[in-house]
């Protein structure tokens, strides 16, 4: 249990230090060379998840929680996107169940790929938090070109957000305005 204890120690002490030198050093990178160089941006971009996902994603969090499954979707559907995404999962022990957490990390996938795909979305927050310890409240933000929700339909939206989060009892909120990007808001049950 000791050497167990101390490995992590070790490993959360590295994972610090790769976090604000490395990751810090890419995130610039990707930044600076965005517009000059967009080559050496997704390279930098690449880096940054792949050292993300090993300090961070399922070697830190195996299994299949919650905070995984929101990664491991967001990751899918930004993979063929040059869209810059920040994911902060603030979830602890917050059991929702399999049906709901699948259904959560399916609409936010969903949120980020219209994000990247349609709306020219450069960047992409995702925040998810809970809000009582039994329900989850996710956010997907992006600073794409937007659109008036009350003329454009929502035919993809309904199906493959609302539908989502309706079959578990949540819901669904979308602000989005033309050329100031959409917020996509999600509530579990």
């Amino acid at each position: 249990v000791e050497i167990t204890i101390a490995n992590q120690r070790a490993r959360d002490e590295v994972a610090d230090v790769l976090h604000d030198t490395v990751l810090q050093t890419l995130a610039v990178v990707e930044q600076r060379s965005a517009e000059t160089d967009p080559d050496l941006a997704r390279s930098a971009r690449r880096a940054d998840r792949d050292l993300r996902r090993y300090l961070f994603g399922a070697a830190a969090h195996p299994g299949d929680d919650l905070e995984h499954r929101i990664r491991s979707a967001v990751e899918r559907a930004s993979a063929d996107h040059d869209v810059a995404i920040v994911v902060n999962v603030l979830v602890d022990d917050v059991s929702i169940g399999d049906d709901a957490e699948q259904a959560l990390a399916g609409a936010i996938s969903e949120a980020v790929t219209n994000a990247a795909k349609h709306a020219s979305a450069s960047r992409v927050v995702v925040f998810v938090d809970s809000e009582d310890g039994e329900s989850v409240f996710a956010s997907v933000r992006d600073d794409g070109v937007g659109f008036d929700p009350a003329t454009v339909s929502e035919r993809g939206l309904a199906r493959s957000v609302r539908n989502r989060m309706g079959a578990i009892g949540g819901r669904v909120e979308i602000e989005s305005h033309p050329g100031r990007g959409t917020d996509v808001r999600l509530w579990t049950a």
